[in-house]
Parts: C-alpha cells; sequence; structure tokens
C-alpha cells in the first residue's frame, strides 16, 4: 500500500474520519473527584503564581548588595520562573507593583520586602 502524497494526501485529510471529542464528559468518579478536592484551574494558576512570588523575594533577599542593575534584576526572574515570558512578565509585575525600585534605565534599589 502506497502513501498518498501532494493532492491525494489533501483529499484523504479533508474527507477522513476525524474524532469528535466535542460531547464526551468526564466519567462521574472522575468529576466526582474534581468536585472533592474543590481547586478550580484558576486557583491553581493563582496558587503558583503566589508560590513563584515567594520564591523570586527569597532569591532577592539572598543578594547582599541594596542595589543591582536592571538587566540582573530580569535574570534572576527568568531563572527563577524557568522561561524568558514569564520571568519577563515577574520582572514588570515587580516594578508595577513598586515592590522594587526601579531608577533610571537600568537599575533598582532596595526591595520593599527585606
Amino acid at each position: 500500500m502506497s502513501m498518498p502524497v501532494g493532492e491525494k494526501l489533501r483529499e484523504k485529510l479533508i474527507s477522513g474520519d476525524r474524532l469528535h471529542l466535542d460531547g464526551l464528559t468526564l466519567p462521574e468518579e472522575i468529576a466526582g473527584e474534581a468536585k472533592k478536592l474543590g481547586i478550580s484551574v484558576e486557583d491553581a494558576k493563582k496558587i503558583l503564581r503566589v508560590s513563584l512570588v515567594e520564591k523570586l523575594k527569597a532569591k532577592l533577599r539572598e543578594i547582599p548588595k541594596g542595589s543591582i542593575c536592571y538587566s540582573e534584576f530580569v535574570k534572576i526572574c527568568v531563572d527563577e520562573c524557568g522561561n524568558e515570558g514569564q520571568g519577563v512578565e515577574f520582572a514588570k509585575l515587580f516594578d508595577q507593583s513598586e515592590t522594587v525600585i526601579v531608577l533610571g534605565v537600568g537599575f533598582i534599589v532596595g526591595w520593599a520586602f527585606r
């Protein structure tokens, strides 16, 4: 049996059977377990976010200097968060919430949680 290619492959993909998962629901026992736990996905995300904030605060408390350059601060955030996008987001969050004080173009002086 040969593999379809080109136009034949496209036709096969368009006309082929597909899985329709729209009408499926969780089995009662699994749905019941989720309700027993009482934690939503949104709540779990909030808990994770708070834990990352606390992790970053702890890391910043370890720095003996009273100030660091902004790029070093962002690097710490990225390293602790595990990815660049989230690290930059947390650096901005700390700046906007005045948890850290950003002076000029690139220096952070002190943190409010020391």
